[in-house]
């Protein structure tokens, strides 16, 4: 029995040697899979940032835009906001974020131009309507006027606004702010200007 006992061991310890190897092997592969992990998670973490930056600095353009605006026969800009935080995509049903930007407008509107007309101008890129959409809005003419309509609508029913002191005007793709060549250039361009006009009664 003992010839026998010794070769039996030493095959259960390369037995052994040999698992502990592959356990340390696949150790090894977790470790860097959790590390390929933490760099995948740092990545999201700074585009989130970025992209929350650059968020910020269309904001800041917009009201560069509405500052910078003339106060002309289209009257004195009040806002300029982006479609793409108003509205759903590709309708003119109004986001809730739209509805709250719309909320401080209005509070703008009451107190700082009281008794002034509101002029609403909806604004679209250069891009086609799609076809699913065409029933409904036939080209980016009747899109930019629904837009501007719900605008002026919503002012006029939650906000209380006069609406025989509103002008609602759809203007289509022909007045870019910039190049429709990029998608940040059609998003700037995709917008509603809330301006006021003379003073009213």
């Amino acid at each position: 029995m003992r010839r026998f006992t010794l070769p039996l061991l030493f095959l259960a310890l390369a037995a052994s040697g040999c698992s502990n190897r592959a356990l340390l092997e696949k150790q090894s592969e977790i470790d860097l899979l959790r590390e390929d992990l933490d760099a995948a998670y740092a990545e999201i973490d700074r585009l989130e940032t970025l992209n929350a930056s650059y968020e910020r600095q269309l904001r800041e353009a917009m009201n560069e835009v509405a500052v910078a605006s003339n106060s002309g026969e289209r009257g004195e800009t009040v806002a300029v906001l982006s479609t793409d935080i108003l509205f759903a995509s590709g309708s003119a049903d109004l986001t809730p974020e739209g509805i709250a930007r719309l909320a401080d407008v209005a509070d703008r509107l009451r107190t700082e131009y009281p008794g002034r007309e509101v002029r609403v101008e909806g604004y679209t890129d250069d891009k086609p309507i799609g076809p699913n959409l065409q029933s409904k809005y036939p080209s980016n003419w009747e899109l930019s006027s629904a837009r501007a309509g719900m605008v002026a609508r919503h002012l006029q029913w939650t906000h209380n606004m006069d609406g025989a002191m509103m002008e609602v005007v759809g203007l289509s793709q022909y007045h870019p702010l910039t190049s429709n060549a990029t998608p940040d250039g059609r998003q700037q361009n995709r917008r509603v200007r809330i301006a006021v006009m003379g003073g009213g009664s």
